[in-house]
């Protein structure tokens, strides 16, 4: 596993850090980017994804960095 701070795919990058507003109420957060086995990936939250399990506080989600760009082109045209 590779950790990485940037990825870019079809001139749209994401960077470890990068913020998304969505809908009215929520703010997708990019936590980290991390490759495996040259499938690149995200670790994302938002402001309401907060899970607690045996008293540990769980708020990422793991997503193909590939499908978050190609389904949310729309993100990146601000």
């Amino acid at each position: 596993m590779e950790i990485l701070n940037t990825y870019t795919l079809n001139d749209k990058t994401i960077n470890v850090g990068d913020k998304f507003t969505i809908g009215e109420e929520y703010l997708l957060y990019v936590n980290e980017i991390f490759d495996i086995d040259g499938c690149v990936y995200l670790a994302t939250s938002t402001n309401k994804d907060v899970m607690i399990i045996e008293g540990v506080s769980i708020n990422r989600n793991i997503v193909s960095a590939e499908l978050f760009i190609t389904k949310n082109e729309h993100l990146f045209n601000n």
